[in-house]
């Protein structure tokens, strides 16, 4: 059985190991200070995890992929990783209404500003989301 992750993860490496690479270059030269340990972390993250998932993905015998396959497109998990997304996305509306209260209290008008338009186009895409998912399924 062909598996159709393994480019995709193959390419997250690769752009994992490159970023990883920047920021080492960018803190042997000093330029940026503020912008390297983003994209060190950024790389050292990615890269690790593409590598936890080619290994995995490599290691597993072809039935064990079937197996994970039909696991993953069952019903019951659908049900439970819709539920969680929801529940997700309804704990951070909140949480940003609470950054955004907490800015305003404070006097950060423009941070305050961005938060609410994160939460406006966190809703949309919500609204996005399920018109296009219920077409889907």
């Amino acid at each position: 059985m062909k598996n159709k992750k393994l480019p995709i993860h193959s390419i997250l490496l690769i752009i994992g190991i490159g970023l990883t690479f920047v920021g080492v270059y960018l803190k042997n030269t000093g330029a940026l200070p503020l912008v390297m340990p983003a994209i060190l972390i950024s790389g050292a993250s990615l890269g690790t995890y593409a590598f936890i998932k080619l290994i995995t993905l490599l290691t597993l015998s072809s039935e064990a992929q079937k197996q994970r396959e039909i696991d993953f497109k069952d019903e019951r998990n659908i049900a439970v990783r819709g539920s969680a997304a929801w529940t997700t996305n309804m704990v951070m509306l909140v949480v940003l209404a609470l950054i955004g209260i907490i800015l305003i209290y404070l006097y950060y008008f423009i941070p305050s500003l961005l938060v609410v338009g994160a939460i406006i186009i966190q809703s949309i895409l919500l609204i996005v989301f399920s018109v296009f998912y219920d077409k889907k399924y």
